[in-house]
């Protein structure tokens, strides 16, 4: 991911977000993860999150341990998600989510504790807030066997 942000930056850096990470010390980097789980959520942000040049556009993606889960968030202060959209056509094929929920569905089918994914619109936690939040949690002992 960290590769595709800098390939954008330096393609159509007027059209790239900032991104930050922050990945805490206790994350053992070799941890499996579901293939594109943060790929496709990061990938939409930068696509989509954002109708115009701002200098105050940011994603941040939090990864830490908690309760025995590797927790992602992918936090953006865009327009926010419309579920409506994410099918359109004409901004995207909308494959990747539906390909990201149909491959989590499998992988839960065969664990007891299972990963959890959830889309908000910030603006439905609070009038205040715009943009969209990916919570992601991942027991740290996921078998990802089909």
């Amino acid at each position: 991911m960290k590769n595709y942000i800098e390939l954008r930056t330096t393609t159509n850096p007027l059209q790239t977000p900032s991104v930050v990470w922050n990945i805490s010390s206790d994350v053992n980097m070799d941890i499996k993860v579901p293939s594109m789980i943060i790929q496709i959520p990061l990938e939409n942000a930068i696509k989509y999150a954002f109708d115009s040049v701002q200098n105050n556009n940011l994603i941040t993606i939090d990864i830490c341990i908690k309760n025995n889960s590797l927790s992602i968030v992918i936090d953006d202060n865009g327009k926010g998600f419309d579920p409506t959209t994410f099918s359109n056509k004409e901004t995207g094929t909308g494959q990747g989510l539906k390909i990201l929920f149909k491959t989590i569905g499998l992988l839960n089918a065969k664990n007891k504790e299972t990963l959890k994914f959830d889309i908000q619109n910030k603006k439905n936690l609070s009038s205040g807030l715009s943009g969209t939040k990916v919570m992601i949690e991942i027991p740290v002992d996921y078998c990802y066997e089909i």
